[in-house]
Formats: structure tokens, C-alpha cells, sequence
């Protein structure tokens, strides 16, 4: 029999990083296969699975909460949180977030995943309380800082190569360097879906900083207060509607490639431009 000895990190040994994390899910749906009301996390050949996709799931720049030393380390649990995911703990909690989880006995690796879905695969739990499978399989890409979690149909992967840590501030960057090494339009494609939202990550870190300093600013007296109160509410309708603006521009440089294979690039490239103007203008006002 094996003994397995987990060690747990306490908070303090724990960084927060991002990434740009591209999440997919599978589960087993039959009845049969559930044990007290839950389903094994182990497989059965007859299992049945439902699946999420990546895009309503996770496709985005992510926050992760990962122990320090984690990719060399034998054993470690890694959170990452969706975007929307509420700050403030409140039920539902907006967005998914998920555990992924190293053991090790025999001298090999075993990896888990838990998410905080329910069974029709909605995000409704406080915590990632549904381990899917301690079976999945883990990898790295030999020269980037690249890891992928996967088996079964469920695939996540988090590109650390596509962070606010490594490019702080994407708006200066290279985009054909950064998209030299595609090779054919559909790779294209995913570098500038990867290049928008890190743009976007950047825009929330600005207006953050933003609604920051005018809350700072305006807090010396209830008068002041109240007249900060008046001009985050302000700051916030004009980024909405700025976003607004910029997804409509999109769609319409999409529609006018009728149907064409480079209609995503293109909607892409405005979108960056879009974002780099407005990037731009929140630096003037708060550096």
C-alpha cells in the first residue's frame, strides 16, 4: 500500500501571477455512475460527457494563485479565477474559478482538477467544491512558460508567456513580432485573440488605478466624497460606453470581410488599435 504525503503551502508561500488561460470541461452525465449523489471522479468506458468550450468557459487573461517554486515542486495546488469572478464572495459568484492540484506517491505525478460548477456545468458554488478526475495527464512546452492540465475531453492550458508580468505594458509591444512565428491564418488568429485580451487585462488595470486615485483624492471630506462618488460614476459610464463603441467597430470590420477567412484578424487588429487609443488616454490622465 502507498502512503501519499501532501504538504500544504500556507497563504504566505503563495504568489499571485496571470495568464492567459484557455479552459475546457468535460463530465460524466449518467445517472448510473453517481455515488451518494455525486459523480466518481474516476472513469467507467461507458461514461457519457457533457462539454464546455473554451469560450464559455475561460478564454482569457486570468489571475492564479500558485505556490512559490510550483513548477519544479512535486506537489502543489494551483486556483485560477475567472474574470468576472465577484471580489467580494457574494453568491452566485459570477465566473468560474478552478483548483488544479500535483500529488505525488510512487515517485510519479497525479493531477486533479476541481471546479466550482454544478452539475449542468453553471458556476454556483463559493468554492471549487467538484473534483472532476484525479487521471488527467500534465505537459510543458520545452522553451515557454507554457503548462496544460488535460485527458478526458476537459483541456486547460495557461500561457504564462502572455501576462501583464512579462509584457507590463502590451500597448509598446511588437505585434508582428509577436505574431512572427504563426504559421497560417488560424494561428494568426489565436495571437491576436491572445494580444486582445492582454490589452484588455491592461485597460482594467488602468481604470483600477483610475477609480483609485479619484477615490483617494476625493476622500478628505464628505463633500469631496460625494463629488468623487459623482465622477467614478462618470469614469465607469464612459469606459462602458467606450467598450460599447469598440465592440460594435469590431463587428462591423468583421461584416465588412463578407464571410472572408481574415475577417477575425481584421476585427482583431481594429480591436487592438481601438484599445491602444484608449490605453493611451487613461495614461495621460493617471500614469
Amino acid at each position: 500500500m502507498s502512503i501519499v504525503t501532501v504538504t500544504t503551502a500556507i497563504a504566505s508561500d503563495y504568489k499571485d501571477e496571470y495568464a492567459y488561460v484557455l479552459a475546457e470541461i468535460s463530465w460524466c452525465i449518467k445517472e448510473e455512475h453517481k455515488n451518494d449523489g455525486l459523480w466518481h471522479p474516476h472513469r467507467s468506458p461507458d461514461c457519457d460527457y457533457k462539454k464546455l468550450y473554451e469560450w464559455d468557459l475561460i478564454r482569457d487573461v486570468c489571475e492564479i494563485r500558485a505556490p512559490e517554486g510550483w513548477r519544479t515542486a512535486k506537489e502543489w495546488t494551483i486556483m485560477i479565477w475567472g474574470p468576472d469572478l465577484k471580489e467580494d464572495g457574494s453568491y452566485p459568484p459570477g465566473d468560474y474559478f478552478l483548483y488544479l492540484h500535483k500529488t505525488n506517491w510512487d515517485g510519479k505525478g497525479h493531477y486533479s482538477i476541481s471546479w466550482n460548477a454544478d452539475f449542468n456545468g453553471d458556476p454556483t458554488y463559493s468554492h471549487a467544491q467538484w473534483q472532476l478526475g484525479e487521471d488527467y495527464s500534465y505537459s510543458k512546452y520545452p522553451t515557454k512558460d507554457i503548462h496544460i492540465i488535460e485527458g478526458h475531453g476537459s483541456k486547460i492550458t495557461m500561457n504564462f508567456e502572455c501576462s501583464l508580468a512579462k509584457f507590463p505594458e502590451p500597448e509598446k509591444m511588437d505585434i508582428g513580432e509577436y505574431v512572427g512565428d504563426a504559421k497560417n491564418n488560424l494561428e494568426v488568429l489565436f495571437k491576436v485573440v491572445e494580444l486582445g485580451k492582454l490589452h484588455e487585462a491592461r485597460l482594467n488595470e488602468l481604470m483600477e488605478q483610475k477609480l483609485k486615485t479619484i477615490s483617494e483624492d476625493f476622500s478628505l471630506t464628505d463633500e469631496l466624497a460625494h463629488h468623487g462618488d459623482n465622477i467614478i460614476k462618470a469614469a465607469i459610464a464612459a469606459q462602458e460606453a467606450w467598450e460599447a463603441y469598440a465592440s460594435a467597430r469590431s463587428t462591423e470590420v468583421h461584416s465588412s470581410y463578407c464571410g472572408g477567412s481574415g475577417a477575425g484578424v481584421g476585427a482583431g487588429w481594429e480591436s487592438i488599435d481601438l484599445q491602444r487609443a484608449r490605453i493611451a488616454e487613461l495614461r495621460k490622465q493617471f500614469k
